[in-house]
């Protein structure tokens, strides 16, 4: 098992996942990542502005990117 943290990016600022989460299958790191993202989306949805400049960051361990998700991959907006 492998600790991966989810950290949060909008443009220059991070707001670092200090506990990270223990994951067994690295393949389920697309889905969680995407979960994430559209949970906050949905709380910012709720308060009125919703950013999609932001993006999910996914490092292992030592600290690599194995994983990257923009907030406007997370959600599809259709109008009119």
């Amino acid at each position: 098992m492998v600790r991966y943290y989810f950290h949060l990016r909008d443009g220059g600022e991070r707001l670092l996942d200090p506990q990270g989460v223990d994951v067994d299958d690295p393949a389920q790191l697309e889905r969680m990542a995407l979960k994430e993202a559209r949970a906050v989306v949905s709380q910012e949805a709720l308060e009125g502005e919703i950013n999609l400049r932001q993006r999910i960051e996914i490092e292992d361990e030592a600290g690599k990117l194995v994983h990257s998700l923009s907030f406007a991959d997370a959600v599809r907006i259709m109008a009119d």
